[in-house]
C-alpha cells in the first residue's frame, strides 16, 4: 500500500514538474534545479529508525543544510563574523540535539500514550529552542546580505524541521 502512495506522488511529482515544463514555466538564471527528494528509506520498505538514529539523522540535516547555505551565498570578509555567529548558534543546537538525541531509545519501539506525549513535549520544547537559538543570529546575516544574497536565502529556505 505504502510503495503504491509513492508511485503515486512520483506520478504526481512529475506531472507537476511537465506541467511547469511545457507552459513554458522556466527557472529564474543561475538557480540551480533543485536536488530530486529521496523518500526515506523506510517508507521504500527499508528498516525504521530508531528514534535515536531518527534525531543523528536531524542533527546532521542541519549541519549539512548550513555548510551549503554558506557555500552558495560566496560570503565576503565583512560578512564573515555574521556566518560565524550563525555557525556558532548551529554548533549550539547540534550540541544540544545529540545530548537530547543520546537520551532518546537506540531500538523502535511503539511507545505508550506517556511516553509519546513526554517525547512531542521535549521535541517541542528543543525546536523552540533551536529556532530561538538560530533566528536571531540568522537574521542579523539576512540584513547584511547584498540582494542578490537575499535573493539565494529567500529560495533556499530551511524546512521547518532542520531549524
Amino acid at each position: 500500500m505504502l510503495k503504491r502512495h509513492m508511485t503515486l506522488l512520483a506520478a504526481a511529482a512529475a506531472l507537476v514538474v511537465g506541467a511547469s515544463a511545457s507552459s513554458g514555466q522556466t527557472l529564474p538564471p543561475g538557480m540551480p534545479f533543485p536536488p530530486p527528494m529521496m523518500p526515506p528509506p523506510f517508507l521504500t520498505g527499508g528498516a525504521m529508525p530508531s528514534p535515536q538514529e531518527a534525531c543523528l539523522e536531524m542533527s546532521a540535516l542541519r549541519a549539512g543544510y548550513f555548510a551549503y547555505l554558506r557555500q552558495r551565498l560566496d560570503l565576503t570578509p565583512a560578512q564573515a563574523s555574521l556566518w560565524r555567529d550563525v555557525e556558532t548558534a548551529v554548533d549550539e543546537t547540534n550540541t544540544a540535539a545529540r545530548g537530547d538525541c543520546a537520551a532518546l531509545p537506540a531500538e523502535p519501539d511503539k511507545p505508550g500514550l506517556t511516553q509519546a506525549l513526554s517525547v512531542a513535549d521535549g521535541h517541542l520544547t528543543a525546536r523552540r529552542q533551536s529556532l530561538q537559538r538560530i533566528s536571531g543570529p540568522l537574521l542579523k546575516l539576512y540584513e547584511g546580505l547584498s540582494p542578490a544574497q537575499r535573493e539565494i536565502m529567500d529560495r533556499v529556505v530551511p524546512p521547518p524541521m532542520i531549524l
